[in-house]
């Protein structure tokens, strides 16, 4: 499967867009790695729902996820945009490889 990628570059609280929706199209998330400069939580997002737990996060901890198999890690709403939810404002660097797909 061949894989889009955006880097993951962030600095502040609150929810920050990592991947922008596109009309009429899923994001599947399949490898994601990033590390905070700072203690946060982070938690994913599909725009405003969660996709995820809340992951609380060390200074200069890292999250990796390496691609396991077919299913993705995370799947947003159709037309929703993959979102990462900072509880502190701190540098979080990374990078984020998906797919977009038609529901």
């Amino acid at each position: 499967m061949t894989y889009k990628s955006a880097p993951i570059s962030t600095s502040g609280a609150g929810a920050q867009t990592l991947i922008t929706a596109v009309a009429s199209m899923k994001i599947q998330v399949f490898k994601l790695w990033l590390v905070v400069a700072a203690a946060t939580d982070l938690q994913f997002r599909s725009n405003a729902s969660n996709l995820s737990g809340v992951a609380p996060m060390i200074a200069n901890g890292a999250l990796v996820l390496d691609d396991v198999g077919p299913a993705p890690w995370f799947e947003t709403a159709v037309g929703e945009a993959f979102v990462m939810n900072s509880s502190a404002a701190v540098n979080i660097g990374g990078q984020v490889w998906y797919t977009q797909a038609e529901p």
